[in-house]
């Protein structure tokens, strides 16, 4: 805890879609109440990051990969999905299966969690 991961999540979909224009989904747990609904927030020294993230239920992952792939459907294709508090997802849930599913389907991620 307080190791700045939020804050390097928000940098990192930051530089991919200023530098690299790339689109990023950002996501978190709909059971973490850290950050305010709907988005990730993280508090530091120089002031208060936000980014707005989609919630997926922590006990069903799978709506992201849903998600993503009707986005795809749409023409609104991401190339990476980024995802905060993952420690939210147990293996029980499946999220490992949904997250290796996107990397083969060529997406790049970008998590943080304990």
């Amino acid at each position: 805890m307080y190791g700045a991961k939020t804050l390097k999540l928000i940098q990192e979909v930051e530089t991919y879609t200023a530098y690299s224009r790339k689109k990023v989904l950002v996501f978190r747990p709909d059971i973490d109440t850290r950050s305010p609904k709907n988005q990730i927030a993280s508090n530091s020294k120089r002031g208060i990051h936000t980014l707005n993230a989609i919630e997926i239920p922590a006990d069903n992952p799978r709506h992201l990969l849903k998600i993503i792939k009707e986005s795809a459907k749409e023409g609104k294709k991401y190339d990476i999905f980024a995802g905060d508090e993952i420690q939210f997802f147990t293996i029980q849930s499946g999220f490992c299966e949904v997250v290796n599913e996107l990397l083969n389907l060529g997406y790049n991620g970008v998590l943080a969690g304990l």
